[in-house]
Formats: structure tokens, C-alpha cells, sequence
């Protein structure tokens, strides 16, 4: 017996069918993005998209990219696909505070990276001290140029359950 869902997905216009899905970077749990210290993330002012809740040590790539932006504390990431799609990961609150401990930017800009390839390493016990209930934000920057973005929230395997799909 096939599902309302499955029906209603078939039945979709074309348009809505061409999506891309992103796997988490980390293992975690993924919240709503209005939960995220900053307004310009939780007021979506950034793009679509949602926080993580941490509980794992390394972020890694979610699709194949070039990394386009790193913050001098490796604190946020900025990747870009071969199709387009860009995507900003980036620690909350105040990774200032972190004064360069804890957070390791493992890649370079510019640098090609493969999916599944490390991009920064987390040592957790350490930021969990430092910042009060850190979350990293995960925003499509040119969310505007989809159809819609929908966010996927619980908990996440790292490179195995998807936290956004981009309907192009």
C-alpha cells in the first residue's frame, strides 16, 4: 500500500522534485535555528537552515566543496558545491570567548574537500566549559535562490541523516 506521502510526492511538480539533501557534519541534535544565540541566525538573516547541538568532536563536509570562508579562531566554515549550494557553519555564542582553545580548523581557504572529509575538530569537554549551551548554526547563505528549504530536527548521525533539503 503505498503512503499519502509517497502520493503526494509523486504527484509534486517538477520543480519541487529536484532537491538536494544534507547530511548532518556532526553527531548531534539538531534544533530550530531561532534557538541560536545570535538574531542574525535565529532571524534567519543568514539563510535557512538549523542549529546542532554537539556531541560528537569533528564537523566534517557534507557534500564535496570548496571552502570559501574561515574564521581566524576556526570557529565558522563556509563551503560551496559544484552546483551552487552554500552552506555556513558557525559556532554560538561567542566563540570570542573561546580566545583560540578548543576549536581546530583542519582545511584551508580555497581548498577542494570531499564529502565525509574533516573540517574542524571540536574539543568539547573544553567548549562546553567555556560557552554556555554552544550550538553550531547550519544556514544556506543563498537560501533565497531555492524553492524552499526544509529543515530535518532530532537527533543526527554524522554523514548519515540529513539536516536540510534544498528543493532547487
Amino acid at each position: 500500500m503505498t503512503s499519502h506521502l509517497s502520493r503526494l510526492a509523486d504527484t509534486a511538480p517538477e520543480a519541487y522534485k529536484a532537491h538536494i539533501d544534507i547530511a548532518s557534519p556532526a553527531h548531534g541534535t539538531t534544533v530550530e535555528l531561532s534557538q541560536a544565540h545570535s538574531a542574525l541566525f535565529s532571524a534567519q538573516l543568514c539563510g535557512d537552515g538549523v542549529a546542532l547541538r554537539l556531541t560528537g568532536s569533528t564537523l566534517v563536509a557534507p557534500f564535496d566543496a570548496t571552502v570559501t570562508f574561515i574564521a581566524e579562531a576556526g570557529t565558522e566554515v563556509c563551503l560551496r558545491s559544484q552546483q551552487g549550494v552554500q552552506l555556513m557553519m558557525s559556532l554560538q555564542p561567542d566563540p570570542e570567548a573561546l580566545h583560540g582553545q578548543g576549536v581546530r580548523c583542519q582545511v584551508g581557504k580555497g581548498q577542494q574537500v570531499s564529502q565525509g572529509q574533516v573540517l574542524i575538530s571540536v574539543d568539547l569537554p573544553s567548549v562546553n566549559r567555556t560557552l554556555q549551551n554552544p550550538l553550531w548554526t547550519l544556514t544556506v547563505p543563498n537560501s533565497m535562490r531555492m524553492q524552499t528549504v526544509v529543515p530535518h530536527y532530532g537527533q543526527v548521525q554524522q554523514g548519515q541523516d540529513k539536516v536540510l533539503s534544498l528543493y532547487l
